[in-house]
């Protein structure tokens, strides 16, 4: 787990999004900006409903930036690489180490989380306040496996 200040974590994680191959598609694409306080307000997590919801994504080349409100992520395993920013909220993550073994971690706003594909993981809150995620992922071939 790497700790960086929100502004630097923002920019590199939008250099590595934008790093992909240039489409004709990517091209002709207007330029769009979003406030993350907007989309939070038009898609809350409801309660007593699932625990989980990528309430926005946007795809540039071959990657995709999500954003993932959560109270709790099980522990899951699938074919892509993650690159898991916590904008808000603080929490506990749960990432397969080299050794197969479970390892926890506590999160907080600024963490930068590197989860490899093939490796399991799974988040939860703490506190009242849900996990806002910003999550780099690389394409999928297959669905995730859950654990929980």
């Amino acid at each position: 787990m790497i700790r960086v200040p929100a502004l630097a974590t923002a920019a590199a994680l939008a250099a590595m999004l934008f790093a992909a191959a240039e489409t004709a598609q990517a091209r002709d694409r207007a330029i769009e900006v979003t406030d993350l306080e907007t989309i939070l307000k038009t898609h809350p997590l409801p309660p007593g409903g699932p625990g989980t919801s990528v309430v926005a994504s946007r795809h540039a080349g071959k990657g995709e930036l999500q954003i993932v409100v959560a109270r709790k992520i099980p522990l899951h395993i699938h074919d892509q690489d993650h690159v898991v920013f916590v904008e808000r909220g603080t929490g506990t993550a749960r990432i397969e180490n080299a050794a197969g073994a479970i390892d926890t971690r506590q999160v907080k706003p600024g963490d930068i989380v590197d989860v490899p594909r093939g490796k399991k993981h799974g988040f939860e809150k703490m506190g009242d306040e849900n996990l806002v995620l910003l999550v780099l992922t690389t394409p999928s071939r297959a669905p995730a496996k859950f654990f929980e």
